[in-house]
């Protein structure tokens, strides 16, 4: 019976994943060196694709209203449903930012969560409180800035995961590495 059972799973689950097909693939291309980090769905059924990259040199930053540096920085590429750019924003500081979290919040936005390290600087509005720290960029749905909070101390600290509360908070984890 277990042999029946375990054959019938194999099958079911071998006849799923054959069926899927795909519907759209998008090629985002921003510089050679390229980290994904995570894709978000919105709440409009919309994508939110988000990492680290270092802006490529054929982009003008002046153009499009982008500070650069020459580190990585947050990258965020929004897409429609079928696969189109809505928008795309670079959050950058003076020096190497990797995003590695994101979370839809309940109003529509995001809250993008990162390692930095950078002092104040382009994007970034706090001084680093020593080694790397953890940043935080509240999002409207639109990619503008509402606020951010830079958390840190002496030590290492790089953010890992976020989520919202049920009281519209945020809890942020992370680790530390102590000196």
């Amino acid at each position: 019976m277990r042999k029946l059972y375990l054959s019938a799973l194999i099958l079911c689950a071998g006849l799923s994943i054959s069926a899927q097909e795909v519907m759209w693939q998008k090629d985002i291309k921003s510089s050679t060196q390229d980290f994904l980090s995570q894709v978000t769905t919105t709440i409009d059924q919309q994508y939110l694709i988000t990492g680290s990259s270092i802006q490529s040199k054929g982009q003008s930053p002046a153009a499009s209203g982008q500070k650069q540096n020459n580190g990585y920085d947050f990258h965020l590429v929004k897409l429609n449903q079928q696969g189109e750019e809505v928008w795309e924003k670079y959050f950058s500081g003076q020096n190497h930012d990797y995003l590695s979290a994101t979370v839809t919040t309940q109003d529509g936005g995001f809250l993008l969560a990162g390692t930095s390290y950078s002092g104040k600087g382009l994007n970034k509005k706090d001084d680093s409180k020593g080694g790397s720290d953890i940043w935080l960029i509240r999002i409207n749905e639109f990619g503008d800035e509402l606020w951010q909070k830079t958390l840190g101390s002496s030590s290492d600290e790089e953010a890992r995961s976020v989520i919202q509360t049920t009281d519209l908070g945020f809890f942020v984890a992370g680790n530390v590495t102590t000196l």
